[in-house]
């Protein structure tokens, strides 16, 4: 019923594509794989071969063409799972996490997809379409990034527009003694101006990057921007300052996920030990042999910790954040996260609906 046509007419419900259809789109929109069937059969409409009409097909099977590849148009394909657990595995086994959604009434469910989902956009009772600025900031996880970028519409987009010096003077500020990283500062023997960061670094856990905040605070819909620990390696020239070093790993720490550090040499003792504590892995090996393993991981991400010119500085096969370190808390801690916004209806066509409600403050 969707009517197709030109995008400068009032009546046309959807475009044509971007440029003519061929290769993986072609083949999703004209043929069929192993047991699959049309619910409804695409149809080209002219002769440049971008208007199509929409296609659903189903039965489509796991780890299947049409599963596993991206085909970027008006083509929809249908699986079933047994199980949620079964459906959150389809959904995830793909390379890609741009946006994703579930309907469903009950609490536990929708908990426990948001807790396994793999997308940068999430949606809970609504479309998975027609993300606003600020609501829900967009951009995607593993394949669905490209690069070290933040969320387009949200609070960190500049910081990939720009560069950054660290400021002079030293602020002051006390790490708790109950802190999770007072431990790691003294075995890594870092100095002051790490000290003072890594304090400013829980309270911005504590008030920010700790916590899901919902800046817009609108009563039908919770649109709520979290925070994910992100894989990313710590990569160290070798020669460059330990104290950049230390303060960049008491960011990983904080911040959680995985990834090892790496260095063409082995690393001061004191670091060496505290990141054991930790159970962050060391690497020796070669900037190249860093890149290979980050380059194998879907988005990938590497933060540098070098001179200029010491290290190749850029790289196509993963992300590398290269700025020179700071005490700042926002730059330092998102090379080791991965925003993600989650939309919420808490209505049921006008009535409020207290489980999404409830689901969406424990966030």
């Amino acid at each position: 019923s969707l009517a197709v046509g030109p995008a400068h007419k009032p009546t046309t419900q959807m475009g044509p594509v971007i440029e003519r259809v061929d290769g993986k789109l072609e083949r999703a929109l004209t043929s069929l794989e192993q047991g699959e069937s049309w619910l409804v059969r695409p149809r080209c409409l002219d002769d440049t071969g971008t208007m199509w009409t929409p296609g659903l097909k189903t039965a489509v099977a796991p780890d299947s063409f049409f599963h596993r590849t991206e085909c970027f148009g008006p083509v929809l394909g249908i699986m079933a799972a047994a199980t949620l657990a079964d459906a959150i595995a389809l959904q995830n086994g793909v390379d890609y996490g741009l946006t994703a959604g579930i309907h469903s009434l009950d609490r536990a469910e929708i908990e426990a997809w948001l807790k396994a989902v793999q997308a940068g956009n999430v949606y809970v009772n609504r479309g998975i379409t027609g993300a606003i600025v600020q609501r829900q900031p967009f951009g995607g996880w593993k394949r669905s990034v490209v690069g070290p970028t933040y969320k387009a519409g949200g609070p960190h987009y500049l910081q990939a527009l720009t560069g950054w010096q660290m400021r002079a003077d030293i602020p002051t500020a006390v790490l708790p003694e109950e802190d999770p990283l007072a431990l790691f500062v003294e075995r890594s023997a870092a100095p002051e101006w790490v000290r003072a960061a890594v304090a400013a670094d829980a309270d911005a856990w504590a008030r920010q990057f700790g916590r899901a905040i919902d800046r817009t605070g609108l009563a039908c819909e919770s649109n709520v921007l979290r925070y994910a620990p992100a894989d990313t390696d710590i990569r160290w020239d070798g020669t460059s300052a330990v104290d950049a070093l230390i303060r960049v790993c008491a960011a990983r720490v904080r911040a959680g996920g995985s990834g090892v550090v790496s260095a063409p040499v082995s690393l001061p003792p004191g670091l060496a030990e505290a990141l054991d504590a930790e159970h962050v892995r060391l690497r020796v090996e070669t900037w190249e042999a860093c890149v290979r393993r980050a380059a194998k991981r879907l988005g990938g991400r590497i933060r540098l910790v070098a001179g200029a010119g010491c290290e190749a500085r850029g790289t196509a096969k993963a992300a590398v954040f290269a700025e020179p370190t700071t005490r700042n808390s926002t730059l330092e801690l998102m090379p080791f996260l991965r925003e993600q916004a989650v939309s919420v209806t808490t209505h049921r066509f006008g009535t409020p609906f207290e489980a999404a409600r409830e689901v969406a403050q424990g966030l």
